[in-house]
């Protein structure tokens, strides 16, 4: 293994300690019906970020492997893990594939926030289509209920989209200027490789 992905798989387990840690930071709401819970937290914030530092395959990672780490650790969210792993995975794959898809560094704020609404858009589609599947067919509620429980959904889903648009921009610049400042940046750049 080469010293590039050394560095990479480094920097890819802190960001998803600190997806696992994010994920934590919020508030569970009950949902009116079928016992479902959804969340308000921060963690989508440095499951983008991690898209964005790291591009697709390693930011990607990042973003799964910490929230499913987080699933894993409360029962609400238990049975929810292969979902939230594949979901949060392709939520960063996509941010990072569209970041420097059109900038080798991914530092152009309009491409960043693109890329960011472009995951959490796909996030949220994927994790409605699961719950609207779940509830109808699994749970075998009425139609109405089980669109009362995607609007619930949707709702937090909408909020913490926003306010991960919003803070990863700036954080992103932060933390590459930290990066660039300390030589790590260019150990660590996804060059469009596999």
């Amino acid at each position: 293994m080469n010293n590039k992905n050394n560095y990479r798989i480094a920097i890819m387990g802190l960001l998803s300690a600190l997806v696992f840690v994010s994920s934590m930071i919020g508030f569970s709401v009950p949902l009116s019906f079928g016992g479902d819970f959804t969340k308000i937290h921060i963690g989508n914030i440095f499951c983008l970020l991690s898209g964005l530092i790291l591009g697709p395959i390693y930011g990607g990672l990042a973003a799964g492997i910490g929230s499913a780490f987080y699933d894993l650790t409360d029962p609400i969210f238990i049975s929810s893990m292969p979902f939230t792993f594949c979901f949060k995975f392709i939520m960063a794959y996509i941010c990072g594939k569209i970041a420097y898809s059109f900038n080798k560094n991914a530092l152009s704020i309009k491409t960043n926030i693109l890329a960011g609404m472009s995951g959490i858009i796909v996030y949220i589609i994927l994790n409605l289509s699961r719950t609207f599947i779940v509830d109808i067919y699994f749970k075998e509620l009425v139609l109405n209920a089980a669109l009362l429980n995607i609007f619930i959904s949707f709702i937090s889903s909408a909020i913490n989209g926003v306010i991960a648009v919003c803070m990863v921009i700036p954080l992103n610049i932060s933390i590459r200027k930290i990066l660039e400042t300390n030589n790590i940046f260019e150990k660590i750049r996804y060059n469009g490789e596999k």
